[in-house]
């Protein structure tokens, strides 16, 4: 499994896995603080699927683990100000979805 899920539906401080499409994916709450399984393991890939109010954590994440390619699922009103919040013109590795699903960009 080279993906890890960020939501706000799974555990905090717990890692589950969960099948999206065809592909099964590590997932825990997007407040979660266990860097040290988040680090540990070889993930190629985060997917945040969270609100607007949930992109502190996002940094946040990103901050401890290292620039990994990301991929944030957002609805958002002010698209231009979320691009913004997560320093999308610096950070090359973040890539921002306002619209579609965890399974489009596993399908892309």
């Amino acid at each position: 499994m080279r993906y890890f899920l960020f939501d706000q539906i799974s555990d905090i401080n717990r890692v589950g896995v969960t099948t999206v499409g065809v592909e099964r994916v590590y997932c825990t709450n997007i407040y979660s603080t266990n860097y040290y399984v988040i680090r540990n393991y070889d993930y190629k890939v985060f997917l945040f699927r969270v609100g607007v109010e949930h992109l502190d954590a996002v940094k946040r994440l990103r901050a401890a683990c290292g620039r990994i390619e990301s991929h944030v699922l957002v609805s958002a009103e002010d698209e231009r100000s979320v691009l913004y919040e997560l320093d999308c013109d610096k950070d090359l590795d973040v890539h921002v979805h306002f619209d579609g699903s965890v399974e489009d960009v596993l399908a892309a």
